[in-house]
């Protein structure tokens, strides 16, 4: 039926079914948060994440369609019907002109490394958002502007929004970039906005705004990234805060890439007991385990005592044959701000990680992700998260990711 529906049209279309199957296997020992004294347990599970993605092009309208189900192995009982699919995405892009874009309805965000606005690609949730976005690109600039209003409930005399479901109520962006030759800027401003709690109309707005400058070579690319904060949380606190970022690639030969790098979040300074202000950055809906190491100690500021974050990494990435990667990186973490115990300033020392990561392709669709991570903390990292330094933090995950094209269908242009 559909292939009929497309052979009447003179116009170029073209549908895509394709599928997402992947398991994963975790050994949690450490993962998030440091074991206790005298050890624990470790934890041993499965989850999945299985999608159906339909996407369909026609003239000037794409869209996309995809549900998913995720799942801890063994979370529902056996013979018991428990609803378990969502709409991951589902949206519609309009082409309005050659340069300009109109995207509605849920969808993936993502800008720049996925620092602030990523689509949680590891974890297996994912991340979206129901937005509407405009598009506009024009040799080298781009521009888009992204809107969105959420409501808990269809109502028709109150903007009341939930406050039990903890996500924004409003959401508001702007990224810039242009790229010229080796050299690339990007300009963003991006503000969130939170309900206060039991009021039915007062927002608070945080704004978050910064600039990227990237140069890229044959063997080496290099980016630099600023970023302030400022208005209010969620709580009605002002905000004054900063991110600063950098990373250096080194490609010596095809094969081999280092690099390194430095990123600094600030935090509060706990022996100024009448600083109100909120010092420490929050990287709003940015991936938390990219960055800062993939145990996930430091994803949200909780993790330092929202004393902040300085971490120094250095990355050794290895592609053979283009197929196969391994990757070992390093971080060492510190303070950025002083964190107080009985009244006593701290060492700003928090630890080392070390992760081992690898990407095994089996056939065409299919690989094998296999990864290692373990944690080696200070004295100051188990007074603020709990544990035993003495015990040995580490975790491991062994990857099937499955991604089948079932089906497509394209149809030209006629040539008459």
């Amino acid at each position: 039926m559909l292939g009929i529906l497309l052979s009447c049209s003179s116009l170029y279309a073209q549908f895509k079914l394709s599928a997402e199957y992947r398991p994963r296997f975790e050994f949690r020992d450490g993962f998030r948060i440091l074991p206790p004294e005298y050890g624990q347990t470790p934890a041993y599970m499965f989850s999945q994440r299985t999608r159906l993605n339909a996407g369909f092009k026609w003239n000037i309208i794409s869209t996309n369609f995809s549900i998913q189900d995720y799942r801890i192995w063994g979370d529902e009982p056996i013979k018991k019907d428990v609803a378990g699919l969502s709409l991951y995405q589902g949206w519609v892009e309009i082409k309005v002109c050659d340069s300009l874009f109109i995207k509605t309805g849920r969808q993936e965000i993502y800008y720049d490394n996925g620092r602030l606005l990523d689509n949680g690609g590891f974890n297996q949730i994912g991340t979206v958002h129901d937005a509407l976005l405009l598009k506009y690109n024009i040799r080298g600039f781009s521009a888009d502007l992204g809107l969105a209003y959420n409501q808990s409930k269809d109502t028709v005399n109150s903007t009341d929004y939930n406050y039990s479901l903890k996500t924004y109520k409003s959401l508001t962006f702007l990224w810039l970039q242009y790229k010229i030759k080796k050299f690339g800027i990007q300009g963003f401003l991006i503000a969130d906005g939170y309900q206060r709690k039991e009021t039915a109309n007062t927002m608070y707005i945080r704004a978050t705004h910064g600039c990227i400058f990237s140069y890229y070579s044959k063997y080496i690319n290099a980016d630099a990234r600023g970023t302030v904060q400022f208005g209010q949380d969620e709580t009605g606190k002002f905000i004054n805060a900063y991110n600063a970022n950098i990373d250096i690639t080194v490609k010596p030969v095809s094969f081999f890439n280092i690099v390194a790098g430095v990123d600094i979040l600030t935090g509060n300074d706990q022996t100024k007991t009448t600083d109100s202000r909120v010092r420490y950055f929050t990287t709003l809906y940015g991936t938390g385990h990219k960055f800062n190491g993939n145990m996930e100690y430091f994803s949200k500021p909780s993790g330092t005592k929202n004393c902040g974050l300085i971490d120094t990494y250095l990355d050794l990435v290895f592609k053979i044959r283009q197929k196969y990667l391994l990757r070992a990186d390093i971080h060492y973490f510190r303070l950025q701000n002083k964190y107080t115990l009985n009244q006593t300033v701290q060492n700003s020392y928090l630890g080392m990680e070390a992760d081992i990561s690898t990407k095994i392709p089996i056939i065409k669709d299919v690989d094998v992700q296999i990864g290692y991570s373990a944690m080696l903390a200070s004295k100051t990292l188990t007074s603020i998260q709990g544990g035993d330094k003495k015990e040995f933090g580490h975790w491991a995950f062994v990857m099937l990711c499955v991604k089948p094209t079932i089906f497509t269908h394209e149809i030209e242009k006629n040539k008459n």
